[in-house]
């Protein structure tokens, strides 16, 4: 059941004196003095491994040398029985996904903010990151949801099609509402961002893109965002200097390579490389990370996948450590 601001306002006021979130600032001390940067999963790439076994999963992922992890799912678990699995594996959550609004029944979604706090704290993760923009009602209006549910990636491409045929004040009206949602959880001490893939890049009549607009009408103090790699790169963008250019805003990473280019939209357009023989400029982006003021970087990929997970992660670790600008920190 979705709150009311009246609703949602005071079980946020009665969680945010205790939201200090000791463990988080703990956590971000100790990195801080380290001579290497913690790198991290989404775990989104792992689903089908975690669902057949979760703990062992995770213990994998700290043993290839990964220390953070960011939640696509809280997989049918309370925020104290992740934070237990993640702490037995030697890893922090940093970072979760959280749509504004539930796709699916019983899915966790900002449309329950005061929950989000409570699974946040428990994780002692204070950023919330928001994976898509909300898709206006006239759009979804027309959509045969029903049938649609039944059928993710139909789902997605329907959405993504939406995203094509959004005007600019469709992308104004959505940089409101994570404004407003950004000034509710602060007050926990929580700080909301924008995940991008690339229809967001994609080049509009007004000469701007969805992301650029969303950069300009959103809240500084608010707002941050978490530039995907992969996905700006298979838009065409040069991902080094959009890095560089705001700088200011993008606090987290996916770092994740490409094959190919593919037409903003796309979804199956997508083809993952290994993270170093893609179309991504890595010392250019190396460089550009150096400069810029990134609190967390997570690897991910997508399907199809051209070797098990795991042995991507592995890959992808060992392409990492010898890049001296992203491990310094």
């Amino acid at each position: 059941m979705e709150l009311t601001r009246r609703q949602t306002l005071g079980s946020i006021g009665a969680l945010a004196a205790a939201a200090s979130m000791p463990d988080t600032i703990a956590y971000a001390a100790k990195r801080k003095k380290a001579k290497t940067r913690a790198l991290g999963v989404q775990l989104y790439m792992l689903n089908k491994e975690l669902d057949k076994d979760f703990q062992g999963t995770l213990n994998q992922v700290a043993a290839i040398g990964y220390r953070e992890v960011e939640l696509a799912s809280f997989h049918n678990r309370t925020g104290a029985e992740l934070r237990k699995a993640f702490d037995t594996a030697g890893l922090a959550c940093t970072s979760a996904h959280i749509p504004m609004g539930a796709l699916f029944p019983g899915m966790p979604s900002l449309a329950d903010p005061a929950a989000i706090i409570e699974t946040m704290r428990a994780l002692g993760a204070r950023q919330v990151v928001v994976p898509s923009f909300s898709p206006p009602q006239r759009f979804i209006e027309k959509l045969d949801m029903p049938a649609l549910m039944s059928d993710i990636r139909k789902l997605g491409a329907a959405i993504w099609e939406i995203g094509l045929a959004m005007t600019a004040q469709d992308w104004k009206d959505f940089a409101r509402s994570l404004n407003e949602m950004g000034s509710v959880i602060a007050k926990a001490g929580l700080r909301i961002g924008f995940h991008n893939h690339n229809v967001e890049l994609a080049p509009m009549a007004a000469g701007s893109t969805g992301l650029e607009i969303l950069i300009r009408e959103t809240d500084p103090a608010l707002v941050s965002f978490q530039l995907d790699v992969g996905w700006a790169a298979s838009a065409s963008v040069d991902t080094a200097a959009f890095l560089t250019r705001h700088a200011d805003r993008i606090n987290q990473l996916h770092l994740k390579d490409t094959a190919e280019r593919s037409p903003p939209g796309s979804l199956d357009g997508f083809r993952s490389a290994d993270l170093g023989t893609g179309i991504v400029d890595w010392p250019a982006l190396m460089r550009a990370i150096g400069k810029a003021k990134i609190e967390h970087v997570y690897v991910e990929q997508e399907e199809p996948f051209k070797e098990p997970p795991l042995d991507a992660l592995r890959i992808a670790f060992g392409f990492l450590s010898k890049q001296p600008t992203l491990m310094r920190g």
